[in-house]
């Protein structure tokens, strides 16, 4: 186990600048400058906590740099969780305000609720640190496994698939929120397991780096950097429509390219009603 940290703690820096490299190589800091910040942040975290180790500084330094990095990086990950659901729904205009906005409410109703379990634990535990940090982080994790699983599920119908770079992101904070979901909860109810819980959430949190590394170094589909054009028969293209028009002071619903078909269809209903009823008055007289 001593042996798989010392490896981890040389690769993981080695692996967050092959990642800003592949980043700059790419585009993607431009595409991406919420991830490219979060990595940026990690790794001067990292660098943080060498010299505190090799000047031998105090460990309230080292603490406060931990916590302070902590809350850092998690507002940092709210940051890329917002950008790649931002990126997703390019497609569809209408509904990624309206999301947008609902993601922006859960978070401040998330941190109000946050804030006050944590005054309730202070004030009923005395001042811990990691007390205080615990619903910040849990609830930024709920967000990153929500984000995985809703591109699980409606990625292909925004017309993408799961190659994009948008999915290998999401994939990677997911299973990095599950492990550090999994592995807190253990070393709660079992203290006893930390050590090894620790080693494989370590171990876990690498593979996510790999995860990185390898959906930023192999070429992304051509069509996956397009703008994504959804087929005139998709449901969520009659959504975008109701949801662009709400908001506005006289609500209308635009009824263009996607939805031609069915309205000629229903004027032919129509007429062929009205014949039918003409026909039948004729036929009684």
């Amino acid at each position: 186990m001593a042996l798989l940290e010392h490896v981890l703690i040389i690769a993981e820096p080695v692996l967050l600048v092959s990642l800003l490299a592949l980043l700059l190589r790419s585009g993607g800091m431009r595409r991406f400058p919420a991830l490219a910040t979060y990595f940026g942040i990690r790794l001067l975290s990292l660098a943080f906590f060498e010299a505190v180790t090799l000047l031998h500084l105090s460990h309230q330094v080292y603490t406060i740099g931990f916590y302070a990095a902590s809350i850092v990086k998690t507002v940092a990950v709210y940051f890329v969780v917002q950008e790649v659901f931002a990126h997703l729904m390019e497609p569809v205009p209408g509904l990624r305000r309206l999301a947008l906005i609902a993601f922006r409410w859960i978070t401040i109703v998330s941190i109000v609720i946050s804030g006050v379990v944590a005054s309730l634990l202070l004030y009923t535990r005395g001042f811990q640190a990691h007390l205080a940090m615990a619903p910040l982080t849990l609830g930024i994790s709920i967000l990153e496994i929500s984000l995985l699983l809703f591109l699980a599920l409606v990625i292909h119908s925004l017309g993408r698939s799961f190659h994009s770079r948008l999915f290998g992101i999401a994939l990677g904070f997911g299973v990095q929120a599950t492990i550090e979901l999994v592995s807190s909860t253990l070393d709660s109810s079992r203290p006893g397991l930390h050590a090894m819980t620790d080693g494989i959430a370590q171990a876990v949190l690498f593979a996510v780096l790999l995860i990185w590394t390898a959906y930023f170094l192999i070429p992304e589909p051509a069509g996956e950097r397009m703008k994504v054009i959804l087929p005139s028969e998709s449901p969520i293209l009659r959504w975008n429509e109701i949801a662009r028009a709400l908001g506005h002071s006289t609500p209308q619903v635009a009824v263009g390219t996607a939805s031609s078909g069915f309205f000629l269809q229903d004027v032919e209903k129509v007429v062929d009603k009205v014949l039918a009823r003409n026909a039948l008055g004729t036929t009684r007289q």
